[in-house]
């Protein structure tokens, strides 16, 4: 179980390796529901996200990616829909703005507003078709939804490490039109964190030998 569960009303909810999603009690642990959705999923390390009663997880392996994105009613596991983004997620996590839609980005950066009722597709844009990123998109309180990309083909990423450029890129919910973008010195490899940040903390891995950069961005931009 790679992913980062879902912890809503009383209910955890997460999905494995195998194609399964699953609903757990918060008090007992018993399972309450599990659906197999696909043969396979990925190991990357995305999210499971649940609200206003459905939980949405990328879902469908490919060559070690996810493909799909599903949409599962949170009572009872019953699938709801699945759509196929252009390219594959990766680390996949799904934003509510509270109005019936979910946003969230796939491994080129493209952004993407979903109805959430039926999936349908009300806008898509941005991204660097070709790359590749770790990073996941954040949406704010402002009414803007903040992805990440490499400027780069995946090909001249690897090549490039720790050195290669990115963009920050801030879109309007309503209608996905961008409202700027900034470079990033280096690979903009993790979610950006939006709002008045006073103090900030970075994790590492044990062994890890690379520096950190933090890259602050004013988001009052003409």
């Amino acid at each position: 179980m790679p992913d980062v569960a879902a912890l809503f009303d009383g209910e955890i909810y997460n999905k494995d390796t195998h194609g399964r999603v699953f609903a757990l009690s918060m008090d007992t642990g018993k399972e309450l529901w599990s659906t197999k959705v696909c043969d396979g999923i990925s190991q990357d390390n995305g999210f499971v996200t649940s609200h206003g009663g459905v939980v949405m997880a990328a879902t469908d392996m490919r060559e070690e990616k996810n493909v799909a994105v599903r949409d599962l009613n949170a009572t009872d596991g019953a699938p709801v829909w699945t759509v196929m983004p252009d390219v594959n997620v990766w680390n996949f996590m799904a934003s509510f703005p509270g109005d019936g839609t979910a946003l969230f980005q796939d491994q080129s950066g493209q952004a993407y507003r979903l109805r959430v009722s039926d999936g349908r597709l009300l806008w898509k844009g941005g991204g660097y078709t070709g790359s590749w990123t770790d990073g996941t998109a954040t949406l704010g309180s402002d009414g803007l939804f903040y992805t990440v990309y490499n400027n780069v083909p995946n090909n001249v990423t690897k090549s490039l490490g720790p050195d290669g450029q990115g963009t920050l890129c801030a879109r309007n919910v309503a209608d996905g039109s961008e409202v700027w973008r900034a470079t990033t010195p280096r690979p903009p490899n993790n979610a950006p964190a939006v709002g008045r940040v006073l103090q900030l903390c970075i994790s590492s891995a044990c062994g890890c030998w690379q520096d950190f950069r933090r890259r602050d961005v004013d988001l009052q931009r003409d």
